[in-house]
């Protein structure tokens, strides 16, 4: 596509809240994008997919319909959508999430200029990041994580530069339960992260990329991996790791997925 970004949806059996993800791409108020949809051989809601390319090409949105050459899981499908994008900046977007009319041009604004392979569009959260800051260096990155845990997001807050994901190996097929994070790890540490403290994205509620199962046992397992990798990667190109990082990130996945949750839990049922 000859558009600087690109939303890549993989879908299967896509619902009806698939119509809500393209009237937030339809709302966009700067149309400078294309949209790949990515069918991993539905079963039904065909018409949803119909409907979509129709919206979005009388839109003049400029939309690709493509299917794997065999069924695929839930990971292998999310590499082989993104691989077939063309554009500069590839954003993931799943039936259910919802981008504010303002997202593109927020974004494209940002990825003329900045030094980072990522952008994160998020506002709130509970980590101290100086308000101020619109790019963290991977020294920068390094004072937040992991001592403060996953903090950006999931595939809904971020979008890539295309050629950077295809040289990490875009997402870790073994790491099905943290592969946004670990994605957005690599890519932090190899260039740092430009920071949209906008509040752009939205989902409904309920509705979103299909969770794995027993996802708190294999975050805690994951996240320990993707923290030796990231000690490795620090240590091989001179990036100062924090101390008893691992210790610490696994703590903290574990606390935010498993502790606090059963913690609640608790004060709930008494």
């Amino acid at each position: 596509m000859n558009t600087p970004l690109e939303i890549i949806m993989p879908l299967r059996n896509p619902g009806n809240v698939l119509r809500d993800t393209v009237a937030s791409l339809l709302a966009q108020t700067d149309k400078r994008f294309g949209v790949l949809l990515s069918d991993n051989f539905s079963t039904r809601g065909i018409e949803n997919f119909d409907e979509a390319e129709r919206l979005l090409n009388g839109a003049g949105i400029a939309v690709k319909r493509v299917r794997p050459p065999r069924e695929l899981k839930r990971i292998e499908h999310w590499n082989w959508a993104h691989a077939q994008a063309q554009s500069e900046w590839i954003k993931p977007l799943f039936a259910g999430e919802l981008l504010n009319a303002a997202y593109a041009g927020e974004v494209l604004g940002l990825a003329t200029k900045t030094k980072a392979h990522q952008i994160r569009c998020f506002a709130g959260g509970k980590v101290p990041i100086p308000a101020r800051s619109t790019y963290l260096t991977p020294e920068d990155f390094l004072t937040y994580y992991p001592k403060f845990g996953n903090w950006m997001g999931n595939t809904l807050h971020v979008c890539y530069r295309r050629s950077a994901w295809m040289g990490a190996g875009g997402y870790a097929i073994h790491l099905p339960a943290c592969a946004d994070e670990n994605i957005c790890v690599r890519l932090a540490l190899e260039a740092g992260v430009e920071l949209l403290h906008k509040d752009l994205t939205g989902r409904r509620e309920g509705d979103g990329p299909t969770e794995v199962l027993n996802r708190r046992i294999h975050a805690s397992f994951e996240t320990w991996l993707i923290l030796r990798q990231a000690r490795i990667y620090c240590l091989n190109n001179k990036l100062v790791w924090p101390k008893y990082g691992i210790t610490k990130g696994v703590w903290k996945r574990y606390w935010t997925e498993c502790e606090y949750p059963w913690n609640q839990g608790k004060k709930t049922n008494v």
